[in-house]
């Protein structure tokens, strides 16, 4: 028999901001965003692509005495760019979303001829939280045909965060600055791999993320839950006491849901209210 062992803590993080993209770039609206992607056929030629969103819904009613329960599906179909960044918001407000390459989680490479830029312009007394979910660009030369590339915009000066390319299993971990942004991305003739997603979240100055080094974050807060998405499922410690860890769904027949399955112990991280 198994003993669950309980170790760890809780809570972080909030929000305000516009972000604007390219002119020829279309953000999915916030509705959309709560849906699974299904990408539909289109042709490779064209300019831009038909992509439609799904998005189910439970209806109740009444028979006689008895209660059904029913599944709607909805769709709507909006045009995206084939080879500009896709920029979809997941708040209202337009101040978190994320930012993918072009067929990103479509099980198909991103496209080649990609000369595109993604820009946040962030309101004073602000702060924005950034991270790669995934990051997988082609490497060739040194990041010299393909690539992604990081500037922060002061007062309309540009200098450069960061360039990379290449494959990164976990992604790139999050990261918090008081500056606008800018993304850069081109790809050259051949496109094998998958591309990237980067999220991003805009906050007052007043909850923004407390780095307490090594690539933790005090998470003991109670906008936690805002700034959560950045960080991954993967046993890697992104908060202090590791929350980050708490909600995952590894599951095994003996250790249930949330539990990490170690021979013969369940380990969790427990929330502290």
């Amino acid at each position: 028999m198994r003993t669950h062992l309980h170790t760890a803590i809780l809570t972080i993080v909030l929000c305000s901001a516009q972000v604007r993209e390219d002119e020829d770039t279309r953000p999915i609206s916030p509705a959309e965003a709560m849906t699974m992607d299904t990408l539909t056929t289109t042709d490779i030629n064209s300019s831009y692509v038909k992509h439609t969103t799904e998005h189910e819904a439970a209806v109740v009613t009444s028979v006689g005495d008895d209660v059904v329960t029913t599944t709607q599906t909805t769709k709507t179909t909006t045009s995206r760019p084939r080879r500009k960044l896709w920029v979809t918001y997941t708040t209202p407000n337009s101040d978190a979303g994320y930012v993918t390459t072009p067929f990103y989680g479509e099980s198909a490479p991103y496209l080649n001829h990609i000369n595109d830029s993604f820009i946040l312009d962030l309101p004073p007394n602000h702060v924005v939280m950034i991270s790669f979910s995934d990051f997988d660009i082609a490497d060739h030369n040194n990041c010299r045909n393909d690539s992604v590339t990081l500037y922060e915009i002061v007062q309309r000066n540009t200098s450069q965060v960061w360039k990379k390319c290449g494959p990164y299993t976990l992604g790139l971990p999050a990261q918090v600055f008081r500056n606008s942004l800018r993304l850069d991305v081109q790809s050259n003739l051949t496109r094998f791999n998958a591309g990237f997603k980067m999220l991003f979240t805009v906050l007052p100055e007043s909850q923004e993320p407390e780095s307490l080094g090594n690539g933790t974050y005090n998470c003991s807060v109670p906008h936690f839950e805002r700034f959560r998405p950045h960080f991954n499922c993967n046993l890697v410690k992104e908060c202090q006491d590791m929350e980050d860890e708490r909600d995952c769904s590894y599951t095994s027949d003996e250790c249930g849901v949330g539990f990490v399955d170690l021979g013969d112990k369940c380990f969790t991280f427990p929330r502290k209210l």
